[in-house]
């Protein structure tokens, strides 16, 4: 796995900002069969697509053209989304434009208020999913919300929340914020602001917590900590430190 890793990283380092490993491999929560998330983040696609040429074909890349033709058919397309095996390893691609990743870490969550998403877009089509997912919200209230997908030609095009409120106005953790809080590993950082993106997007967070705190939105019980779905798999220090601050917000008075 650790060679497949640094083959993709050789793929794509000339373009890419950052790439990022994400979900259980990020976390060692990995098992058999468990695919691989990777994460790229380039400038835009126009210059993804401008130095393609520079690297060199491989199935990954045939998989991920096949994406770009649907991202020219639709400038709203944020995000690419593909996955391919790779000597019986199935990875998870996503392709992110840098202006859009550092929209969404800088979002205010403290100001949301409309349900915020990104789109992206499979090259297969994925069969049989629910038509719900199920998000908690910070006083550890579940909530379903309606899947937005359709299904263009081969391709399927989702939209992912990155926040979403319901309508009482409470505020749920996306994927996208989930993915983001959960700490994914750095394998590639070219300029080194990567961590600072992570770093504010936890202030944003936390700060929407306080927020629903002071409006008495939240529960007393503990298990309004876990506002975010991967919240135990969080490493014990940023729990600390969510923690601590949280602590001296709510003893102040």
């Amino acid at each position: 796995m650790k060679r497949i890793v640094n083959s993709i990283i050789r793929l794509f380092s000339p373009i890419a900002e950052v790439i990022l490993l994400e979900g259980s491999y990020a976390w060692n929560g990995n098992k058999v069969g468990s695919d691989m998330d990777i994460e790229i983040v380039v400038k835009s696609f126009a210059h993804l697509e401008r130095n393609l040429f520079k690297i060199r074909e491989s199935s990954l890349l045939n998989a991920i053209k096949n994406c770009l033709l649907e991202v020219n058919c639709d400038t709203t397309h944020k995000i690419i989304q593909t996955k391919i095996a790779i000597e019986r390893v199935m990875i998870s691609v996503r392709i992110l434009e840098f202006d859009t990743f550092k929209v969404a870490t800088h979002v205010n969550l403290t100001n949301l208020e409309e349900s915020l998403y990104f789109t992206s877009v499979r090259d297969s089509v994925r069969l049989g999913q629910s038509e719900f997912y199920f998000q908690r919200n910070f006083n550890g209230f579940i909530m379903p919300f309606r899947k937005k997908w359709k299904v263009k030609g081969d391709k399927q095009i989702t939209w992912v929340p990155v926040a979403l409120l319901d309508s009482f106005g409470r505020f749920y953790p996306g994927s996208i914020l989930d993915r983001y809080i959960s700490s994914p590993k750095i394998l590639y950082d070219k300029s080194g602001t990567a961590q600072d993106f992570f770093g504010f997007l936890n202030e944003c967070i936390l700060s929407r917590f306080l927020y629903e705190k002071e409006q008495n939105i939240l529960a007393k019980d503990a298990k309004a900590y876990k506002c975010l779905s991967h919240w135990d798999q969080l490493p014990n220090n940023i729990q600390k430190e969510i923690l601590t601050k949280m602590a001296g917000h709510l003893y102040d008075d």
